[in-house]
């Protein structure tokens, strides 16, 4: 799947269409829920900090160290970037990155590369 979504993500980057129906769209609707289902099961109940960083190693497709910490509500679109709770995100986010803040500002890479 890493290699079709950086094929995806130079789909979109080179300002080409995703119509509907087409493969990309298919993708794009697939990562989408596939990241809302794990992210649902993050924001659903009480959850111990090692089983969100199990959620979380699912959802990113990369091992998450156990110093990460995630209070929920969290969300995200592909999850392949963080973005804190209560963020407003005004423009684009880079690739594997993390924002928070209103505006939301860059607060530092993933250190993953999607």
């Amino acid at each position: 799947m890493r290699t079709q979504l950086q094929q995806f993500l130079d789909h979109v980057d080179s300002g080409a269409p995703i119509e509907g129906g087409s493969p990309w769209h298919e993708f794009m609707h697939a990562a989408s829920h596939e990241a809302f289902r794990i992210t649902a099961q993050i924001n659903d109940g009480t959850r111990s900090a090692s089983e969100i960083r199990t959620l979380l190693t699912e959802l990113t497709g990369r091992e998450v160290d156990e110093s990460v910490t995630v209070f929920p509500p969290f969300y995200t679109e592909f999850g392949k970037n963080l973005v804190g709770a209560g963020a407003v995100v005004t423009k684009d986010v880079p690739a594997d990155s993390i924002v928070a803040g209103v505006p939301a500002a860059l607060i530092r890479p993933t250190g993953y590369e999607a």
